[in-house]
């Protein structure tokens, strides 16, 4: 912060700075700061990824979108068209969320997470078959990687309550 106070218009600093504050939980002060960021740098990719996140973890689902939305339209990265598809469906816009998967698909059809996505989305809308074939999927992809753990087993738990004629 001082080295901010003499030179305010270093915007890494003041990345740092937010990135930090976000990691303290202090989410206020880490939006202002990314704010400010992205206002002096507007291309700055990094940033506007924070100030998604910081929004996201606000449960500020519709900023997020906004923001993943300036990030997508200056990379060629999946993460944020996978943000892009999280935030509708925890706003309950499952079919929002459904057509965003759509293009993840096509940008990178062989990733575990859009597939995770599609069968969460397809569950809320009560498409059962096609969610039980995103689920399979998804496991196919995902099955093999320990930062899926969590959601292997949840989504084979799922599988295990659905009707055996799906």
């Amino acid at each position: 912060e001082e080295h901010l106070e003499e030179e305010p218009g270093d915007t890494k600093a003041r990345y740092l700075l937010a990135r930090t504050l976000g990691l303290l939980g202090e989410m206020r002060g880490a939006k202002a700061e990314v704010e400010r960021v992205v206002r002096e740098d507007p291309n700055d990719l990094l940033a506007w990824d924070l100030l998604a996140n910081l929004h996201e973890r606000s449960g500020e689902h519709r900023e997020a979108t906004q923001a993943y939305v300036q990030v997508q339209s200056r990379a060629e990265s999946l993460a944020p068209l996978l943000g892009i598809v999280r935030c509708p469906l925890y706003l309950g816009e499952a079919d929002a969320a459904l057509a965003v998967v759509e293009a993840a698909r096509a940008r990178s059809p062989n990733d575990p997470m859009t597939e995770y996505h599609a069968y969460q989305a397809l569950r809320r809308l009560g498409r059962a078959i096609e969610a039980e074939t995103a689920a399979r999927i998804y496991l196919d992809l995902a099955a093999k990687t320990i930062e899926h753990a969590d959601r292997v087993l949840e989504v084979r738990r799922w599988l295990v309550t659905q009707p055996s004629d799906l």
